[in-house]
């Protein structure tokens, strides 16, 4: 660990220890938060998250407020094991979880999975984030539940129902790069049924000189909910995006790259004292356009999922299955579909008022690439109501996407790049261990973690003749044994009734087997800061990011520190007028070694509501 690193993480930990004990006589402890919160991604049922076998992170309500960003991307920024990329030519804003690829970790919005079949990675730049109720980020492998795609962890996105009282809400935008965002919505309830309806547009030229990230993006959002009677309920919403990204300098009305997305989902869910079912049924269709290839990229999914948790005196039952039809219509992949088939059980057993565990096993049968059998094991042990130990290991995998399986040999660069229809999935086996503490107004975590991936899918290289010449080709191939360890510390401190702080860091050491490198885009070393202060009319917030320098190839990415800051005042009765300025200090930067991070930039933003 070098210099610059020490002294930062030195000042970290006199924010977050020295100055709570400073002011630790000015807790009124009737008002501070229990951060014990119910949580239900990590076993399919509600939990609290002192019970979770995993890892578990939640953004809620309060948190979205007060970070006033545009999209879920930008939310999980500053989220403990999390790493952050942005592609600037199709806008897309993706995470991996402690050093998992960005496709290696399921995307859900309301359970059902929204990762793009076509390259099997989950675009958090289109979902709004005033769309979102919360979210809840797994970080452990959880394909024992969830099944492919799950190897790198889950984020589960879980939109707005409708509201108590009639709500409508209007947002007007701009800051840096002509960046301009309208947003209504409306929501409410009427006898049992309730509704939330919302539109929103965004568009910004971009800070690429080229003019390569300029973006337009259009969303609608609407979600019914209807009480059948007092057990019961269905849910109906329909999410649509239009995003038009690398649009043409000559013709603003002409993008490169045009990219809908059009999501039907139906939910009925039953909810007795010891029983609860849903069923989910869904439909989504991806369009995408390449302009400048003349190419279309047309994916279409459905799927059915059943999910039945029994309550007993001393086990939690859990089971279920999914039915999953995909198919894909490519200029480029060409016209392929497959059925994916599976069945689920999860037993929670409760030993006596201290000790659990956590058993469960899933079985999947693929067309394409045959079944797979994933089972895990969890425990958790309360030593007193505050603290617990928790414990898990489990097999995770992940199916190869449409693009790496049928990808024809096609010349870009200085390269020929092949797929594979023979891929395997890739598979892993994950351990993980930790001790958390949740007491009113303080939550603090220490985790280890260790994931073994075989067959991970990479490209190899070889020499062929083509077209009268020698040239290098890149096939998709099975070929590394890659090991992933490491460890997590975090602490969230209410320090009084205004004040709040965080603090998380990650150490990460992630290596390829056979030759012992570091992997690119793995940095050892990533910490967050945060200080908050929310009074009844006004809220503010520091958040600091640090993410250390990490492997490209030959070359290394250099560390960067970020600054944000945010301002929020109500300045009349129910309307808010808002500030908020990113990388404050204007650092130079770059998260993936090709696309270079905005300067300092701003957005102000005014909201009414009605």
């Amino acid at each position: 660990m070098n210099r610059k690193v020490a002294v930062f993480l030195f000042f970290l930990l006199i924010i977050n220890v020295v100055v709570p004990v400073v002011m630790a006589e000015e807790i009124d402890k009737e008002n501070i938060l229990t951060l014990d919160e119910v949580i239900v991604t990590a076993s399919k049922y509600q939990e609290k998250l002192s019970e979770a076998a995993v890892s578990i992170e939640v953004i809620n309500q309060e948190e979205i407020e007060r970070k006033n960003v545009s999209d879920a991307g930008e939310l999980l920024k500053g989220i403990p094991g999390i790493n952050f990329e942005y592609r600037s030519l199709n806008g897309s804003k993706q995470v991996s979880i402690r050093g998992a690829n960005t496709n290696q970790v399921l995307v859900l919005i309301d359970g059902q999975p929204s990762n793009w079949a076509k390259n099997n990675i989950g675009n958090l730049a289109k979902i709004p984030a005033e769309q979102i109720e919360r979210i809840e980020i797994v970080k452990s492998p959880a394909s024992a539940l969830y099944g492919a795609n799950a190897l790198g962890g889950v984020i589960n996105i879980i939109t707005k129902s409708g509201s108590h009282e009639p709500i409508t809400n209007v947002k007007l935008a701009y800051g840096s790069y002509d960046t301009r965002e309208y947003y209504l919505g409306h929501s409410g309830r009427t006898n049992k049924l309730g509704y939330n309806i919302m539109v929103k547009k965004r568009e910004t030229d971009g800070y690429a000189e080229d003019g390569s990230d300029k973006v337009k993006q259009s969303n609608i959002f609407t979600k019914f909910n209807y009480q059948l009677d007092q057990f019961s309920k269905i849910n109906i919403s329909l999410r649509y995006t239009d995003m038009d990204t690398d649009i043409n300098d000559y013709n603003a009305n002409e993008p490169y790259h045009n990219d809908e997305d059009f999501n039907l989902n139906l939910q009925w869910e039953r909810q007795t004292d010891n029983n609860e079912q849903s069923l989910v049924v869904y439909h989504n269709q991806h369009d995408n356009t390449d302009f400048k290839k003349d190419k279309e990229h047309n994916t279409r999914d459905l799927g059915i999922n059943y999910d039945h948790t029994n309550y007993y005196r001393q086990h939690i039952i859990t089971y279920g299955l999914e039915l999953v039809q995909s198919e894909i219509d490519s200029d480029t992949y060409l016209k392929h579909d497959n059925l994916n088939q599976a069945l689920f059980i999860q037993d929670v057993f409760k030993i006596n008022d201290r000790l659990k565990f956590n058993l469960g096993c899933r079985y999947d049968n693929h067309e394409e690439y045959g079944s797979e059998f994933s089972p895990k094991l969890g425990t958790v042990y309360n030593f007193n109501s505050k603290v617990n130990w928790y414990t898990a290991v489990g097999k995770a995998y992940r199916a190869p996407s449409y693009s790496e399986l049928y990808l024809p040999q096609s010349k870009m660069s200085s390269a020929y790049y092949v797929g594979n229809p023979d891929l395997d999935p890739e598979i892993a086996i994950v351990y993980e261990t930790g001790l958390r503490y949740l007491d009113k107004g303080l939550k603090t975590e220490l985790s280890l973690f260790k994931r073994d991936v075989d067959d991970l899918i990479d490209y190899l290289t070889t020499y062929e003749y083509i077209d009268d010449q020698y040239s290098k080709v890149k096939t998709k191939t099975n070929i590394n044994s890659v090991r992933i360890t490491g460890f997590e510390v975090s602490l969230l401190k209410e320090l009084n009734d205004s004040f709040s702080t965080n603090f998380n860091y990650t150490y990460l050491d992630a290596r390829d087997e056979e030759n012992d490198e570091q992997l690119d885009g793995k940095p050892y070393h990533t910490a967050n800061l945060g200080l908050a202060y929310q009074e009844q009319d006004i809220s503010s917030s520091v958040d600091c990011r640090f993410v250390g320098s990490k492997a490209d190839g030959s070359e290394m990415i250099d560390a960067y520190f970020v600054v944000d800051w945010s301002l929020s005042k109500e300045i009349i009765k129910d309307t808010d007028l808002s500030l908020k300025i990113n990388n404050l200090f204007d650092r130079e930067y770059t998260t993936n070694g090709t696309s270079e991070m905005p300067g300092r930039n701003y957005v102000i933003e005014l909201s009414k509501r009605f």
